[in-house]
């Protein structure tokens, strides 16, 4: 829904005060302090739940402002909390003073706390590929990228020497790693005839199966293969496959996997034209994983998430890192700020509008009443007439 933006005309406008309330939320949820928690607690159920469940018409008039605050507050925040969970568990943590966040936010009554757009927004999926790791330690560097460095999940290449011009690793690889990490195994299968292998991935432990719509001529049969595999489903797409070719099975998997570097090698140049496929995918598909793969770091990452990219796949720039930790904390970022919390303040906007476009509509009836009960000048009697 388009916001009524008239109303939020001048200094105090609506991208204003959502990007400064968002700030804020971010900042405390950085320093893990208790002002989160306060904001959570009394801004929110005290704006959203009070205000907009039993508002008093007469100070509706002022309210939008706090409305679009206090969601945008609620909503950006749940989210990037969200997001932190899995690589920093001591933001649950207690204290005298303040209860844990996550809890705080999930205990908030079902006005405020029940499922909304940005618990469903994309999170960021940060995915060091292992063809960059050090294979004689595979399961160490797998467990650092993860356990240390905040990786959410790890990408495995599997070429076959023959849809792409290199051979890499296999499902016996895939079950030996899966022996020593928790980890979701996002394999990307760069393979042709991917209908042959999927019960080998299966059962290797693989937890993701993405396949080349190049290499099908079935995908909704190896859509189906896969899902009954018990596997996530991926579809990828090579640079120059126009994205009209997986457009037909965007509802049916569970990401599609956009190469920015033409697959068979890590450590090539990332390519920013392949971007416009990933914008018209996030369109079409708000909460659609999206994936790209091939070229990102800290230099390029800033593209591909502006573009809606939500999992990032990072061989060189992470493994190559001094502070690998650093680097995925970069790509993280990037993604909150320009999908996640993008998305958040846009769930807010909507949110927020409709109260607005209420407040409008009653201040209207009201005008029309006031109109239609005021005396006319023909209707006046004189204060002596007593006829």
């Amino acid at each position: 829904m388009a916001l009524p933006t008239r109303l939020f005309a001048g200094p105090g406008n609506l991208a204003d005060i959502c990007a400064r309330v968002v700030h804020d939320a971010r900042l405390a949820a950085a320093d893990e302090t208790g002002r989160l928690v306060t904001a959570v607690r009394h801004v929110v159920p005290a704006v959203v739940a009070d205000h907009l469940t039993a508002h008093d018409d007469r100070s509706f008039v002022e309210e939008p402002r706090a409305v679009v605050a206090a969601s945008a507050t609620r909503l950006s925040t749940f989210g990037y909390l969200k997001s932190q969970r899995s690589i920093r568990p001591e933001i649950n943590r207690t204290s005298p003073t303040s209860p844990p966040l996550l809890s705080t936010l999930t205990a908030m009554p079902p006005s405020t706390a029940s499922a909304t757009p940005t618990e469903q927004a994309p999170q960021p999926k940060i995915a060091p590929s292992i063809l960059s790791a050090d294979f004689a330690v595979l399961a160490e560097e797998s467990r650092r990228m993860v356990q240390d460095c905040g990786a959410d999940i790890l990408h495995v290449d599997v070429m076959d020497g023959h849809f792409v011009p290199n051979l890499t690793i296999g499902a016996p690889v895939v079950k030996s790693l899966r022996k020593h990490t928790p980890a979701f195994l996002d394999c990307h299968l760069m393979v042709s005839n991917p209908e042959v292998w999927v019960d080998d991935f299966a059962q290797a432990g693989a937890s993701g199966y993405t396949f080349h719509i190049e290499a099908t001529s079935n995908p909704l049969a190896l859509i189906q293969k896969i899902r009954a595999a018990g596997m996530r489903v991926g579809i990828a797409l090579k640079p120059k496959t126009p994205v009209e070719a997986v457009l037909d099975y965007a509802d049916k998997v569970d990401m599609i996997l956009v190469m920015t570097v033409e697959p068979g090698f890590g450590g090539q140049k990332f390519m920013k034209d392949c971007m416009p496929k990933v914008a018209a995918l996030r369109e079409r598909f708000p909460s659609l994983d999206i994936e790209v793969d091939g070229g990102l770091g800290p230099d390029t990452i800033d593209a591909a998430s502006s573009a809606g990219a939500n999992v990032i796949v990072a061989g060189s720039s992470v493994f190559g890192s001094k502070d690998p930790a650093g680097t995925i904390a970069v790509l993280r970022d990037s993604v909150l700020r320009n999908v996640t919390n993008k998305e958040g303040l846009i769930a807010a906007a909507g949110f927020a509008s409709l109260y607005v476009v209420k407040w409008d509509i009653k201040r209207r009836r009201r005008t029309e009443y006031a109109k239609s009960i005021e005396p006319t000048p023909a209707t006046i009697r004189p204060s002596g007439d007593r006829s």
